[in-house]
């Protein structure tokens, strides 16, 4: 089933059942990491973790007390895997911060910064393969929420079980946006990234309202996610490398990995606040207003139709339009097209095919 609300059901039983398929998905994670490999699966569960708190934030106030215990199973089954997770994380996020920056890098490049942060990937994915106990601890969580949804019931339904909670969380990743633009610090920037990430999941839980609109709105907030949460890992490395230094190279090979990690992570963070002041340029009143129209009308109407020109709706798929003038005017040749002769690619194209 879809990340999504679905409008032939009521609310209860979409949030129910988005609840059961990410739940089940994330106990599939980890039950066959070799399926796609353990630092996939790790990955994967924690996202599906992540996606869970996002649902119940969306109905958190219709949810009531049974909200706690559901966010707390799957905040801690994540903390769990947060270890293995950070030590592939960090390597990813070095690559890539090597990859844009390669005209940047100190003479002999950066290897012993790599190597120790392998060394770290490495002994994390072993937990996993090892069925560590994190990962058994973890799975115990997972199965506890899967049997706690079967419980879950809303006080209200329609927009009046969603609302609440959209402006809730919107107000805040909004209000967050005040300390970064004051006074900017790591801390700061990673407590925006938790609040921008749950709007970016319930954006997506309501796609199927207006998906023209909703859609790109989400992958904008997945934009502003994506870059705070690279600046995090950035951060993250940072405090790493200085804390250990032998670990990672010795000083001269820190000393210039510092320099290349720490002008990454200030770009990204000043993308970030440029893209933040946009989408959260609306109240949070005039915010959940607009979303609610949409909710609405598609309530009201249906799901929403793909709208354009005839051209673009129904593209031709024939060939004909990959065909020279001479291919064209022997296939109208054997067609018997009257005029044939005298005709350019396009009055060709449309002969044949009026000809059916």
């Amino acid at each position: 089933m879809a990340y999504s609300i679905k409008r032939t059901k009521t609310v209860e039983a979409s949030v129910r059942h988005v609840a059961e398929d990410q739940v089940r998905k994330a106990l599939a994670d980890l039950a066959m990491p070799g399926r796609t490999g353990p630092v996939e699966a790790v990955h994967d569960c924690r996202k599906r973790c992540k996606k869970l708190r996002a649902l119940v934030r969306l109905v958190r106030p219709s949810l009531g007390g049974q909200y706690r215990d559901a966010n707390e199973i799957f905040r801690d089954a994540a903390r769990e895997l947060s270890s293995i997770r950070d030590a592939e994380s960090l390597l990813g996020t070095f690559d890539d911060v090597v990859a844009a920056s390669i005209d940047q890098l100190p003479d002999g490049g950066l290897p012993g910064v790599r190597a120790g942060l392998r060394h770290r990937a490495v002994a994390a994915t072993a937990k996993v393969e090892d069925d560590d106990g994190a990962v058994r601890r973890a799975r115990r969580l997972l199965e506890q929420g899967r049997e706690a949804v079967d419980d879950w019931s809303l006080n209200d339904d329609g927009w009046d079980a969603i609302g609440p909670g959209l402006h809730k969380t919107y107000a805040r990743g909004r209000k967050a946006l005040g300390p970064v633009v004051d006074a900017p610090s790591p801390e700061h920037f990673h407590e925006w990234r938790k609040r921008a990430k749950y709007t970016w999941y319930h954006v997506r839980l309501l796609d199927d309202a207006a998906p023209s609109v909703l859609n790109p709105l989400g992958k904008r907030f997945k934009d502003l996610s994506d870059a705070l949460g690279d600046a995090h890992d950035l951060a993250v490395l940072e405090q790493q490398l200085t804390d250990s230094p032998d670990e990672f190279g010795g000083g001269e090979q820190v000393d210039g990995a510092l320099v290349v990690v720490r002008g990454r992570r200030v770009a990204l963070e000043k993308a970030a606040q440029s893209l933040g002041a946009r989408l959260y340029a609306e109240k949070p009143d005039a915010f959940v207003d607009r979303l609610g129209r949409y909710w609405h009308t598609w309530q009201a109407m249906g799901d929403e139709l793909r709208a354009g020109a005839l051209a673009e709706l129904h593209p031709p798929d024939d060939g004909l339009e990959a065909l020279n003038v001479g291919q064209l005017t022997t296939m109208a040749e054997e067609a018997g097209v009257p005029g044939r002769s005298g005709m350019r690619k396009a009055d060709l194209i449309g002969a044949l095919r009026a000809q059916g």
